[in-house]
Protein backbone atom coordinates (compact mmCIF):
# COMPACT_ATOMS: atom_id res chain seq x y z
CA UNK A 1 0.00 0.00 0.00
CA UNK A 2 0.82 3.53 -0.71
CA UNK A 3 3.47 4.80 1.83
CA UNK A 4 3.53 8.27 3.18
CA UNK A 5 4.80 11.51 0.98
CA UNK A 6 7.04 13.95 2.16
CA UNK A 7 6.80 13.10 5.75
CA UNK A 8 2.96 14.01 5.40
CA UNK A 9 0.69 11.19 7.15
CA UNK A 10 -1.34 9.58 3.86
CA UNK A 11 -0.10 8.62 0.38
CA UNK A 12 -0.92 9.46 -2.86
CA UNK A 13 -4.39 9.93 -4.24
CA UNK A 14 -6.06 6.05 -5.05
CA UNK A 15 -9.43 7.24 -6.31
CA UNK A 16 -10.83 9.31 -7.91
CA UNK A 17 -15.17 9.91 -7.23
CA UNK A 18 -17.73 11.44 -9.64
CA UNK A 19 -21.31 11.87 -8.74
CA UNK A 20 -23.80 10.42 -11.18
CA UNK A 21 -27.63 10.30 -11.57
CA UNK A 22 -27.50 6.98 -13.23
CA UNK A 23 -25.13 4.08 -11.39
CA UNK A 24 -25.52 1.05 -14.02
CA UNK A 25 -25.64 3.75 -16.83
CA UNK A 26 -22.48 5.56 -15.63
CA UNK A 27 -20.35 2.61 -14.82
CA UNK A 28 -21.40 1.45 -18.62
CA UNK A 29 -20.41 4.06 -20.07
CA UNK A 30 -17.05 4.16 -17.88
CA UNK A 31 -16.14 0.56 -19.14
CA UNK A 32 -17.68 1.39 -23.15
CA UNK A 33 -16.17 4.93 -23.37
CA UNK A 34 -12.61 4.28 -21.15
CA UNK A 35 -12.07 0.96 -20.67
CA UNK A 36 -12.64 1.01 -17.16
CA UNK A 37 -14.16 -1.74 -15.16
CA UNK A 38 -15.71 -3.95 -14.77
CA UNK A 39 -17.61 -1.84 -11.82
CA UNK A 40 -18.78 -3.51 -8.33
CA UNK A 41 -22.21 -1.78 -7.22
CA UNK A 42 -23.36 -1.61 -3.95
CA UNK A 43 -26.81 -0.10 -3.42
CA UNK A 44 -28.09 1.85 -0.57
CA UNK A 45 -24.69 2.31 1.30
CA UNK A 46 -26.12 3.78 5.05
CA UNK A 47 -22.85 4.97 6.70
CA UNK A 48 -22.96 5.67 10.41
CA UNK A 49 -22.25 8.96 10.94
CA UNK A 50 -19.56 9.61 13.36
CA UNK A 51 -19.50 13.58 13.06
CA UNK A 52 -17.06 16.05 11.89
CA UNK A 53 -17.71 19.24 10.96
CA UNK A 54 -20.89 19.09 9.41
CA UNK A 55 -22.75 16.79 12.08
CA UNK A 56 -26.24 17.04 9.85
CA UNK A 57 -24.49 15.17 6.47
CA UNK A 58 -26.15 12.59 5.49
CA UNK A 59 -23.49 9.90 3.51
CA UNK A 60 -26.45 7.57 2.53
CA UNK A 61 -25.62 6.70 -1.52
CA UNK A 62 -24.62 3.87 -4.02
CA UNK A 63 -21.51 3.61 -5.53
CA UNK A 64 -19.50 1.30 -8.33
CA UNK A 65 -16.54 0.97 -8.08
CA UNK A 66 -14.29 -0.01 -11.10
CA UNK A 67 -10.33 0.44 -12.53
CA UNK A 68 -8.61 2.55 -14.73
CA UNK A 69 -5.26 2.24 -14.68
CA UNK A 70 -3.63 2.27 -11.48
CA UNK A 71 -6.61 4.60 -9.96
CA UNK A 72 -9.91 2.93 -8.52
CA UNK A 73 -12.53 4.96 -10.33
CA UNK A 74 -15.64 5.46 -8.02
CA UNK A 75 -19.44 6.14 -9.51
CA UNK A 76 -21.78 7.75 -6.65
CA UNK A 77 -25.21 8.39 -7.00
CA UNK A 78 -26.45 10.39 -3.79
CA UNK A 79 -29.66 9.31 -1.98
CA UNK A 80 -32.70 11.26 -2.99
CA UNK A 81 -33.64 14.27 -0.77
CA UNK A 82 -31.03 14.02 1.50
CA UNK A 83 -28.91 16.86 2.15
CA UNK A 84 -25.53 15.75 2.38
CA UNK A 85 -21.95 16.89 1.29
CA UNK A 86 -22.72 14.68 -1.97
CA UNK A 87 -25.11 17.35 -3.00
CA UNK A 88 -23.09 18.77 -6.13
CA UNK A 89 -23.64 19.16 -9.77
CA UNK A 90 -23.99 15.48 -10.81
CA UNK A 91 -21.89 13.97 -13.61
CA UNK A 92 -18.94 16.15 -11.57
CA UNK A 93 -15.62 15.20 -9.95
CA UNK A 94 -16.88 15.11 -5.87
CA UNK A 95 -13.48 13.97 -4.74
CA UNK A 96 -10.22 11.85 -4.88
CA UNK A 97 -9.30 9.32 -2.25
CA UNK A 98 -6.16 8.56 0.27
CA UNK A 99 -5.30 6.24 2.52
CA UNK A 100 -3.66 7.61 6.01
CA UNK A 101 -0.45 6.05 7.88
CA UNK A 102 -1.62 8.04 10.99
CA UNK A 103 -5.67 8.90 10.27
CA UNK A 104 -5.53 11.54 13.03
CA UNK A 105 -2.70 12.80 11.71
CA UNK A 106 -4.37 13.47 8.46
CA UNK A 107 -6.92 14.92 9.27
CA UNK A 108 -5.22 17.65 11.38
CA UNK A 109 -2.61 17.99 8.15
CA UNK A 110 -5.54 18.77 5.95
CA UNK A 111 -7.04 21.01 8.77
CA UNK A 112 -3.76 22.89 9.06
CA UNK A 113 -3.80 23.68 5.28
CA UNK A 114 -7.11 25.36 5.25
CA UNK A 115 -9.12 22.17 4.21
CA UNK A 116 -12.24 21.91 7.05
CA UNK A 117 -13.43 18.60 8.02
CA UNK A 118 -16.71 18.40 7.06
CA UNK A 119 -18.16 14.98 7.71
CA UNK A 120 -17.01 11.79 9.11
CA UNK A 121 -18.73 8.40 9.05
CA UNK A 122 -18.10 3.99 9.00
CA UNK A 123 -19.49 1.43 6.49
CA UNK A 124 -18.62 -1.78 8.45
CA UNK A 125 -16.59 -0.17 11.06
CA UNK A 126 -14.04 1.30 8.45
CA UNK A 127 -14.29 4.90 9.70
CA UNK A 128 -13.57 7.56 7.12
CA UNK A 129 -13.71 11.40 6.91
CA UNK A 130 -14.15 14.18 3.84
CA UNK A 131 -12.15 17.28 3.95
CA UNK A 132 -13.01 20.12 1.63
CA UNK A 133 -10.25 20.87 -0.90
CA UNK A 134 -12.46 22.93 -2.83
CA UNK A 135 -10.83 26.10 -2.76
CA UNK A 136 -7.34 24.30 -2.65
CA UNK A 137 -8.13 21.60 -5.27
CA UNK A 138 -11.68 21.65 -6.72
CA UNK A 139 -12.65 18.80 -4.76
CA UNK A 140 -13.01 17.17 -1.99
CA UNK A 141 -10.38 14.14 -0.46
CA UNK A 142 -11.97 11.34 1.55
CA UNK A 143 -9.51 10.25 4.29
CA UNK A 144 -9.27 5.92 4.90
CA UNK A 145 -6.63 4.72 7.44
CA UNK A 146 -4.99 2.16 5.98
CA UNK A 147 -6.64 -1.03 6.90
CA UNK A 148 -5.98 -4.78 5.56
CA UNK A 149 -10.04 -5.43 4.61
CA UNK A 150 -9.77 -1.47 2.38
CA UNK A 151 -6.75 -3.20 0.90
CA UNK A 152 -7.85 -6.51 -0.14
CA UNK A 153 -10.79 -4.36 -1.73
CA UNK A 154 -9.06 -2.59 -3.69
CA UNK A 155 -7.12 -5.41 -4.06
CA UNK A 156 -9.95 -7.31 -5.28
CA UNK A 157 -11.16 -4.65 -7.73
CA UNK A 158 -7.95 -4.27 -9.53
CA UNK A 159 -7.30 -7.72 -9.33
CA UNK A 160 -10.75 -8.05 -11.37
CA UNK A 161 -9.30 -5.20 -14.33
CA UNK A 162 -6.34 -7.61 -14.75
CA UNK A 163 -7.03 -9.39 -18.55
CA UNK A 164 -10.59 -8.40 -18.02
CA UNK A 165 -12.45 -8.56 -21.99
CA UNK A 166 -14.88 -6.07 -21.16
CA UNK A 167 -17.85 -8.22 -20.85
CA UNK A 168 -19.76 -8.03 -17.77
CA UNK A 169 -19.04 -4.43 -16.90
CA UNK A 170 -21.35 -3.82 -14.04
CA UNK A 171 -21.39 -6.00 -11.06
CA UNK A 172 -23.95 -6.13 -7.59
CA UNK A 173 -22.04 -7.19 -4.79
CA UNK A 174 -22.76 -6.78 -1.16
CA UNK A 175 -20.27 -6.45 1.58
Amino acid sequence: MPKALNNRPFGPFVQTAYLVSDLKAAAQRWAEDFGAGPFFTLEGIKPEMLGGGDNAASLDHSSAYGQLGDEMIELVVPANGRTSIFVWPLEALHHRAVFATDYEDALAWFEAKGMAHRASASVNGMPFAFVDATHQLGHFVEVYPQSDALEGFYAMVRGAADGWDGGDPVRPITL
